[in-house]
């Protein structure tokens, strides 16, 4: 039997009692390091979690004023550069404290992550939500295996504070068809960052072009819970069943046309014979 996660702020409050060196704070390197050991992971908690779990809230609060989730709705959550899964973890806080939704019916949690030690302790801070798929990677070695999905369920891709590394830790162009080349069915894009709207927009435009691409909200303003956070985020939603439809009905169209134009010529030419 599957359960929600802990509250984010029991494990906010958890793991920052276990930090005992101020020196760590300068290795988070304002929160954008991979982090790499125990120490890391708890410092950003205490430094950097309440303001992490407050933009995300005001962020799925817009989210799900455009998606009814049914009790019944089969998810999947992808939470990319996920670190520790806080992501997930207040995603799933807001899921159960707004909807009487059945976690059961949450099939998966993909995390992927380069650091070893963060993915782990996500892992274990969600195992008991859904089925967990680990993948210790960097974006760019990512294949299309890795982020699979089913066909028939809701999807809903998390990118939290990572988009603004592109360029730096990753190719943007390689992730964007990465998703184009494997997704199905409809997906819900939540893109926060930590500083501008450039990268996130950046992402977005990859998609923009698509007749099913909807833009659900964006936001570059100030945090309503605390007012000195600066809160910066996009949401959206691809239907890639429509767009694997479009594709069949060119093709489609497209065939019809190669063999009305051959029927034509091999009537020409038997004319010529006789």
């Amino acid at each position: 039997m599957q359960q929600y996660p802990e509250k984010f702020q029991t494990i906010r409050n958890y793991f920052k009692s276990n930090c005992s060196c101020d020196d760590t704070f300068n290795s988070l390197n304002r929160g954008t390091a991979i982090l790499e050991t125990e120490e890391q992971l708890n410092y950003y908690l205490r430094s950097y979690g309440n303001m992490h779990e407050a933009k995300l809230q005001e962020t799925f609060a817009d989210l799900f004023e455009h998606f009814i989730l049914e009790n019944n709705t089969q998810l999947e959550i992808i939470d990319y550069a996920c670190g520790q899964g806080l992501a997930s973890i207040v995603l799933l806080n807001y899921i159960e404290e707004h909807f009487n939704y059945d976690i059961n019916n949450l099939l998966k949690i993909k995390l992927i992550e380069p650091s070893t030690i963060a993915l782990n302790r996500a892992e274990c801070l969600l195992q008991q939500s859904a089925t967990i798929e680990c993948i210790n990677k960097e974006f760019d070695d990512l294949t299309d295996y890795d982020i699979q999905t089913r066909d028939n369920t809701v999807k809903i891709h998390l990118f939290s504070n990572i988009l603004d590394m592109e360029g730096v830790h990753f190719d943007i162009d390689h992730l964007s068809k990465l998703i184009y080349d494997t997704q199905q069915g409809v997906n819900y894009f939540v893109c926060v960052s930590a500083y501008g709207k450039d990268k996130l927009d950046d992402f977005q435009n990859s998609f923009q072009k698509l007749d099913s691409f909807k833009e659900i909200a964006d936001c570059d303003d100030f945090c309503k819970k605390k007012s000195k956070w600066h809160i910066v985020y996009n949401i959206f939603k691809i239907d890639f069943d429509k767009i694997i439809k479009e594709k069949n009905n060119i093709e489609r169209d497209t065939n019809a046309i190669l063999l009305k134009n051959l029927q034509t010529a091999l009537r020409k030419q038997a004319k010529r014979w006789y």
